[in-house]
């Protein structure tokens, strides 16, 4: 008998391509409730927890749904996060209310602190709006009926292989180049949808 072939042999994560600008068909693969603290798999994003320890970051995370999107042409996947909530950016105080010193500026956010003295985001309603905008423009483009449970939706998705397109684009995001949805789009029909970018929430 010949010497094994595959002896030594040891796995490697494969390497899996992100779909990239333009238009595709997809469908969902997966959904995970989680939130912007976190990964997929349930562990904290590197350096969270040092960087609310330093107060350079707000301590309230992001309720999150996140599913992961697959080409129906095998051309990549991708993973989107909905939020269940948008909050107040600095570009939404004048300057002399910034100068109060109850406020923090983090990055884009304006942060106040909680009853336990930690630096919290302020929850803005117009963009909280937005983000169901989103989720709801996401589930027309699956054919949901209205007044179907969110969840069950997803799970029928999943289930049925349902498929609709999405329109990726290419945008700057922490000084790095990132593909995001800018648009759903029902099987045969186009959904009007808004610009989707995580830093607008």
């Amino acid at each position: 008998m010949k010497k094994n072939a595959f002896e030594g042999f040891k796995y490697e994560k494969p390497n899996v391509e992100t779909l990239k600008k333009g238009n595709h068909t997809v469908r969902v693969n997966s959904k995970s409730l989680t939130d912007s603290f976190h990964l997929l798999d349930g562990t904290l994003k590197e350096g969270v927890k040092e960087e609310i320890e330093a107060e350079e970051k707000w301590s309230d995370s992001t309720a999150q749904l996140a599913i992961v999107i697959v080409s129906m042409i095998n051309a990549g996947v991708m993973t989107y996060r909905f939020n269940v909530a948008g909050y107040k950016h600095k570009d939404d105080f004048t300057e002399d209310q910034l100068n109060d010193p109850k406020y923090t500026v983090i990055g884009d956010y304006v942060c106040v602190r909680n009853k336990a003295e930690k630096l919290v985001r302020i929850k803005c309603d117009q963009r909280t709006q937005k983000a169901k905008r989103i989720l709801n423009q996401f589930l027309l483009a699956t054919g949901a009926t209205e007044g179907q449970d969110l969840m069950e939706i997803i799970d029928k998705c999943i289930a049925d292989k349902t498929q609709f397109g999405i329109t990726v684009s290419k945008k700057i995001y922490q000084d790095k180049p990132h593909f995001d949805i800018a648009k759903f789009t029902a099987v045969g029909e186009e959904v009007k949808a808004e610009g989707i970018g995580t830093e607008e929430f």
